[in-house]
């Protein structure tokens, strides 16, 4: 090998390096690292939000995309559910209601979709949801944290809720997962309405099966080992 040739293929292979460390960043920027307890003790996962949370309208809850997004974290290594969710929640019943729990490992958030009960502008909700989630912070200060954007079409009411949870999410080291992509999907409502799932009577705006599968599948794919 010349001179010449051995600085081209040196050059080349700077050159897929940074491109592989560049990849990485980008990856790391919007995932979190799934760190399992070193002492053998169960991952325990926060579960927090709302009704889509809750898991309406699957038609079994294991086909909601909480029970399935700790289907696959348990192939990994053992799980533990801490719930915090309920159906019509806001940032202010969340934090009312509800004590920050403990030794938390992964968080998942889903607060926002019901913003037209928020009390106050979008702002106002901002520091709320912010406020949470430091509070998730201060009691587990290793938990990764995945905030869910809103389920509903982005638009000119929703775009500005939609932006203070990405921004506060970042704010306090967590990534956003925007689930607007997948509700304009059409396949992903629960439509029709009236059918009879294990939450009740299906309406048209929740998820169904295939709506909760396109969310388990998007949370577990922020999710590096």
């Amino acid at each position: 090998m010349n001179i010449d040739t051995a600085k081209a293929s040196q050059a080349a292979q700077a050159a897929a390096e940074g491109r592989a460390a560049r990849d990485r960043a980008a990856y790391e920027e919007v995932t979190v690292p799934l760190n399992f307890p070193a002492d053998g003790s169960p991952l325990r996962v926060l579960y927090s939000g709302d009704s889509n949370m809750a898991g309406f309208y699957s038609s079994t809850e294991d086909k909601a995309f909480r029970p399935l997004v700790t289907a696959a974290l348990g192939t990994r290594g053992p799980v533990e559910e801490v719930h915090t969710y309920k159906p019509g929640a806001t940032t202010t019943y969340i934090s009312d209601n509800f004590k920050v729990p403990e030794n938390i490992g992964l968080a998942v958030i889903s607060i926002g979709t019901n913003w037209s009960r928020e009390d106050g502008d979008a702002v106002a909700f901002g520091n709320r949801y912010s406020t949470y989630l430091a509070s998730i912070k201060a009691a587990s200060p290793g938990a990764e944290i995945l905030c869910l954007g809103i389920w509903a079409r982005t638009n000119a009411e929703t775009a500005p809720f939609v932006e203070e949870i990405a921004t506060e999410c970042k704010a306090n080291g967590g990534r956003f997962v925007d689930l607007a992509p997948l509700y304009v999907a059409r396949d992903n409502l629960s439509g029709p309405a009236g059918v009879q799932t294990w939450a009740g009577i299906s309406d048209s705006s929740h998820p169904n099966d295939s709506g909760h599968r396109a969310i388990a599948d998007e949370i577990l794919e922020r999710i590096r080992s």
